[in-house]
């Protein structure tokens, strides 16, 4: 307040003078009104932004159960998947192991096949060494008749 009862005021942009035997604390009650119907429409705007943010959380939460249901199922499908990759693997492996024994089954059985027919052509072509020897012999004898 001024010493000669006068006061500078100023409201947004505008400023001037007013006898300080005018000036009050409380606001007329028209421009308390006025600020009162703002701030109910600015508290109805943002009850009906809570209504439309809540409603979207139901539905991002419902989403989020179906989700989790997934997610389980998912789970139980990739640990089922795993117990029959192990399965499997030991079946490869099994299979892999048996195939290399009927390999050197199979080798060893060539083996002998092949032993057992050295054994046999020697034989073989000692009986026939033996068969020419003896009719080479039986020429060179002379038998007589008497």
């Amino acid at each position: 307040m001024h010493y000669s009862g006068w006061s500078q005021v100023s409201l947004d942009d505008l400023s001037g003078w007013i006898s300080s035997n005018h000036l009050t604390q409380i606001a007329p009650k028209s421009t308390l009104v006025i600020v009162d119907n703002s701030d109910a429409g600015q508290v109805q705007a943002l009850k009906e932004t809570i209504n439309k943010l809540q409603l979207e959380n139901q539905t991002l939460s419902s989403k989020i159960v179906d989700m989790k249901v997934i997610q389980d199922n998912i789970k139980l499908d990739i640990n089922k998947l795993e117990q029959e990759n192990t399965t499997l693997s030991s079946q490869n492996i099994e299979s892999k192991d048996i195939l290399d024994l009927s390999s050197n089954d199979s080798s060893i059985n060539t083996l002998i096949i092949l032993f057992l027919g050295l054994i046999s052509g020697l034989i073989v072509s000692a009986i026939i060494s033996r068969m020419a020897r003896k009719k080479r012999d039986s020429l060179n004898t002379i038998s007589r008749s008497y």
